[in-house]
């Protein structure tokens, strides 16, 4: 890569320079006509970009959970806001909160858990089976029922 010596006016344009050139001129002290004909040189307007993308990454800013949390709120409390607006504001601070917690268990057909730390067994089981298995699991309400009556 080239190295280019740049000139006092242009390092001081590019210093001052916060995505408006006419400001940047005028707070460096450099005419606005020699800030134009510096800019087309592809060293000084690669330099501008540069400065750009700095201060881009310095503006940008990422949401943290209590920010969230404070915008659901601010939007479930703000009745200006459609009920189904702020339910769904409700339900997502009440996920970050974790009140709602989706717990999955699966199991053999003799009640042990298929999946044993890292291992896990896949079973086959046909419909003859499955309707076997779930009838031995209502029988007992059923044949609780049958006892009231």
């Amino acid at each position: 890569m080239l190295k280019v010596d740049l000139t006092p006016e242009m390092q001081s344009l590019i210093d001052a320079y916060d995505g408006d050139l006419e400001a940047a001129a005028q707070k460096s002290g450099v005419p606005l006509n020699m800030a134009q004909a510096f800019v087309k040189l592809p060293f000084v307007r690669d330099a501008l970009r540069a400065v750009e993308l700095r201060d881009y990454k310095k503006r940008q800013k990422i949401a943290t959970r209590e920010d969230r949390q404070k915008l659901w709120s601010w939007i479930m409390d703000n009745f200006a806001h459609s009920p189904d607006i702020r339910m769904r504001a409700s339900e997502l601070l009440a996920k970050s909160e974790g009140d709602f917690v989706t717990r999955t268990i699966h199991e053999n057909p003799d009640g042990t858990p298929i999946a044993t730390g890292t291992q896990i067994q896949i079973m086959q089981i046909d419909m003859d089976d499955r309707t076997k298995l779930m009838a031995a699991k209502i029988r007992p309400a059923v044949d609780f029922l049958n006892l009231l009556n």
